[in-house]
């Protein structure tokens, strides 16, 4: 009789531990899926791979305003999905969230190209050169000092080009922002909505073309970005 008590209380046990791993691990995967959206608006990591971390505060203004409200809607929007129920209507919206995150990531690339624009039309000190420019017409005619009025010509222009850039690139990414910001909080609203997910696929093709707009920005500045790097060397 002891033994068979034994036994049994050896059964309970092992049961016992067995009941507390799996609690252990659903309880490990509602965390991950619950807290993963969240860090990923913080940090600009997404599941797909790890992503530069966003540091606003490295940028001037107006780029770090307007990172600092994409970043603002998506941690917002995270919140919310971490709040709702699970099931097809959280997975869905933890998808768009990860493109979201892909979003976000453009827009730091973005104010990062765009804040070395201003800097390096900064640096131009282009007033002194126009000024230059304005003291050397109609006081000599010789070569040198046509030469010298030509090159501060063309350091004028690259400059109004590089400040061109970036204030079209600032104008964009407002618009593109406000999208953004208006898609996430489309998707914090769905996320409170039981049977909602039929108008996730419109959500998520926003988001999508969002995305899409944005990379071809950074694109367009990478390239204005390349010519610059040669306008900030010219003549002084």
């Amino acid at each position: 009789m002891n033994g068979a008590v034994v036994e049994i209380v050896v059964v309970l046990g092992l049961i016992a531990v067995m009941l507390v791993i799996a609690g252990f691990r659903a309880a490990r995967r509602h965390v991950g899926g619950v807290g993963g959206g969240a860090a990923r608006a913080s940090t600009g990591t997404s599941g797909s791979g790890a992503r530069s971390p966003i540091d606003r505060f490295a940028v001037g203004e107006p780029w770090r305003h307007l990172l600092s409200d994409v970043q603002r809607s998506r941690t917002s929007f995270a919140a919310l999905v971490a709040s709702a129920a699970p099931g097809p209507l959280h997975d869905r919206l933890l998808d768009i969230g990860t493109r979201l995150d892909g979003a976000v990531q453009e827009c730091w690339r973005i104010a990062q190209h765009g804040h070395r624009l201003d800097r390096v039309a900064s640096d131009m000190h282009i007033e002194v050169t126009r000024a230059e420019l304005a003291a050397l017409t109609g006081t000599s005619t010789d070569a040198t000092s046509d030469a010298r009025a030509a090159s501060m010509r063309t350091r004028i222009e690259s400059y109004e080009r590089i400040s061109s850039a970036s204030r079209e690139a600032e104008a964009k990414l407002r618009l593109l922002d406000a999208r953004l910001q208006e898609s996430a909080a489309r998707g914090g609203e769905l996320a409170l909505q039981a049977g909602a997910t039929d108008e996730l696929d419109s959500l998520d093709g926003e988001v999508t073309a969002v995305t899409d707009e944005l990379e071809a920005l950074r694109q367009a500045l990478e390239e204005t970005g390349g010519a610059s790097g040669l306008a900030a060397g010219g003549a002084g």
